[in-house]
């Protein structure tokens, strides 16, 4: 509790910072808007270009998350991960190094370890 004020600080401050945060809002707000477009034209030629809106937008999201973090994941070996296939092992483990939330809980933990750390 003593560094909480601080850890939110430098948290918020990332996330502000982050264009993978606002990447992640801005899809949001797409799907949002979608969502609540509940009436649908029964034009092809319509329904076309929403198909299309939708897929660009899905696109540039997925482009915006692409980026690889700094972070190294190592499984530790266990005896029930042996029924699990190798290949369902690395994607968990990719899609861990692209986590953006696992990302900022790391930071979050680092700050708190500077912030507890003696100082010279």
């Amino acid at each position: 509790n003593l560094y909480y004020d601080q850890l939110q600080k430098n948290s918020q401050k990332r996330i502000e910072d982050s264009q993978r945060f606002e990447s992640l809002d801005t899809h949001f707000s797409f799907i949002e808007d979608q969502k609540n477009k509940t009436q649908r034209s029964l034009s092809l030629v319509n329904a076309v270009k929403r198909k299309q809106t939708i897929d660009k937008e899905e696109e540039r999201y997925e482009k915006s998350q692409e980026v690889d973090l700094n972070l190294t994941v190592t499984q530790v070996k266990d005896p029930f991960s042996k029924d699990i296939e190798e290949k369902t092992i690395k994607e968990w483990e990719e899609g861990l190094t692209k986590d953006l939330y696992l990302d900022e809980s790391v930071s979050i933990l680092c700050d708190l370890i500077k912030l507890n750390s003696p100082t010279d």
